[in-house]
């Protein structure tokens, strides 16, 4: 007997949200579990398997189940590049069922009336489907072989009638809903009240945002703690509460960041902006003094050249010698963009070194972080540029960050491969070259070129070591340091 009978697909997330789908899913599953059936739902089969076995144990349900329901509230989750997920199960099911490969192959939608059938893709055209507010029944009974028939699809917008208090009402819009519902039609709310009344007074009253106190409708301040903010529902106010207690719990894990060691190569220490914004996060407060803003999820974003923000996440580094009590560590990715120095290649007093150890160091290293950074004498002979003469070598700087020399990048670094860096999206919003098909990019070493003094030496993206000019601000940062690793490292 297959293990699966039924696969449930639906869209989980929508940025950091949990999607209406979720919850119509959740209760779909509970039913036909009720009824009989063995059915696919990723939320709670997974979690029994394992996520490391994630696309293996959904691409074994597609190939049992015999019966496919699509949950939609928006037809814009049914799309490719809304969730990729949804649509390659989707896809494998129907390829499935026209190869013959499953004859008794069924699909079926679960919509809600909201869902327009022209905004479906075409592959959902003749497709049968159920509607969520005539009651998940009706589709089980219907594949118990009951009575009740799937129809065409076809958009319903009309709100329930009131008949015996058969209905909750929205918190936000007051439109009526059956009691099984777990979210308003309309505005997607999951907030509701037992009673059209209760709707109403609810207009009467209003709730302080810090300390969760009813007020009058009318007062411009609460009445228990004085303050001037307030929200429409108590639930807005647990949810306030709640994120406020995550962002706080994150900023204390920011404080108290150490080093995370990842494996025998690759360990996490600090933290600098990378990649986009999350949708679903909003931009809270204004900027601290690196530059950073909060966010309504808890996260620092930076805001880089093209105006827009990037999530700050923990900097990967790749050790490339271990030393008595340190290890000589390099940033695993490019993660900005600066311009050598305007006109010379002379390390010392470069704009890339200040950088590092200035607005770099700042920003991406705690209190606790700093204290594990040694200031290392950083020689910038002739030796270190793997030349036989150069007159624009400078002497031995004493820095916390530097870039690689010349000899640090061809002895330490094996070939051309591993000194390939891919480019975060922070970097490239700032101005640093990414190759459009690999996604690497080009990063300053600190050593002079001896031709000129206009020029240093870069790694190019395909990882050979050349020169650029040093007033080239497109090349991309890739920090060094040696870290002194504490006893309890873990």
């Amino acid at each position: 007997m297959a293990e699966y009978d039924i696969f449930i697909s639906f869209k989980n997330t929508d940025g950091n949200e949990l999607t209406p789908d979720t919850e119509i899913a959740r209760e779909l599953y509970s039913a036909l579990k009720q009824a009989g059936f063995h059915p696919f739902f990723s939320e709670c089969t997974l979690a029994e398997k394992g996520v490391s076995l994630f696309k293996k144990t959904i691409d074994k349900a597609l190939e049992q189940a015999d019966t496919f329901i699509l949950v939609l509230t928006d037809a814009k989750y049914a799309d490719d590049e809304s969730s990729r997920w949804v649509s390659y199960e989707l896809d494998t099911f129907q390829i499935a069922g026209l190869s013959g490969s499953k004859p008794n192959a069924r699909l079926f939608t679960l919509l809600t009336k909201d869902v327009r059938t022209q905004d479906l893709p075409c592959k959902l055209n003749r497709v049968q489907a159920f509607y969520y507010e005539d009651g998940i029944d009706k589709i089980v009974s219907y594949l118990k072989g009951g009575e009740a028939e799937a129809k065409e699809i076809q958009p319903v917008c009309e709100a329930p009638q009131e008949e015996n208090g058969a209905f909750k009402y929205c918190k936000r819009c007051g439109k009526a809903a059956k009691k099984i519902a777990v979210f308003c039609s309309s505005c997607k709310c999951s907030w509701f009240f037992g009673s059209k009344k209760e709707y109403e007074d609810s207009k009467k009253i209003k709730y302080c945002a810090v300390c969760g106190a009813k007020n009058d409708v009318n007062d411009n301040f609460c009445c228990q703690c004085g303050n001037e903010r307030f929200v429409n529902f108590y639930e807005e106010y647990c949810d306030i509460k709640q994120r406020e207690s995550i962002r706080e719990e994150k900023k204390k894990q920011r404080a108290a960041a150490g080093v995370k060691i990842l494996n025998d190569c690759l360990l996490e220490f600090g933290s600098y902006p990378q990649e986009g914004k999350d949708d679903g996060a909003v931009i809270i407060s204004q900027s601290d003094e690196n530059g950073s803003f909060e966010g309504s999820d808890g996260e620092l974003y930076a805001q880089a050249k093209d105006g827009k923000y990037y999530k700050v996440m923990p900097i990967v580094w790749r050790i490339l010698a271990r030393e008595k009590g340190r290890l000589l560590i390099i940033a695993d990715r490019i993660l900005d963009a600066c311009r050598f120095h305007a006109a010379n290649n002379n390390y010392a007093g470069s704009d890339v070194c200040a950088f590092l150890n200035g607005d770099f160091y700042a920003r991406a290293f705690n209190d606790n972080q700093r204290g594990m950074i040694c200031t290392t004498p950083v020689d910038n002979s002739i030796s270190s540029t793997c030349d036989e003469t150069n007159k624009f070598v400078c002497g031995t700087t004493n820095d916390k960050l530097f870039l690689l020399s010349r000899r640090e990048a061809s002895t330490l670094i094996g070939n051309n491969g591993e000194r390939r860096r891919t480019v975060t999206a922070y970097a490239k919003a700032n101005g640093a070259y990414s190759d459009e098909e690999t996604g690497f990019g080009w990063w300053w070493l600190r050593s002079p070129s001896f031709h000129n003094a206009s020029n240093a030496r870069t790694v190019h993206d395909g990882g050979s070591i050349c020169s650029h000019s040093v007033n080239f601000d497109n090349n991309g940062i890739v920090p060094a340091l040696y870290l002194s690793l504490p006893s309890d490292t873990n």
